[in-house]
């Protein structure tokens, strides 16, 4: 299986972050400009709050029927991140 590090060197390193006080509509639409299906969150303090994903849009946003205009991340994203180590 292969390491953290041998994925980022494939897909790279950038890392796209948005606020938990971003609508979801703006989330969407970094992640379509951007090419990416998901967004860390991080809070005014650079504090990893959770993560924001494709997934979360439709199983919490569409399949709801929230207005992504008007839901914030804070209110939708996943939560219960798990972070390792590069190596």
């Amino acid at each position: 299986m292969a390491t953290v590090r041998e994925l980022l060197d494939r897909k790279g390193t950038d890392v796209h972050a948005v606020g938990p006080d971003a609508t979801v509509l703006e989330a969407a639409q970094l992640m379509n400009r951007r090419g990416i299906g998901g967004l860390v969150v991080i809070d005014a303090m650079e504090q990893l709050v959770g993560i924001f994903t494709e997934r979360d849009i439709l199983r919490r946003v569409v399949a709801e029927g929230r207005d992504a205009a008007q839901t914030l991340v804070r209110d939708v994203l996943t939560r219960d991140v798990v972070t390792m180590s590069a190596d």
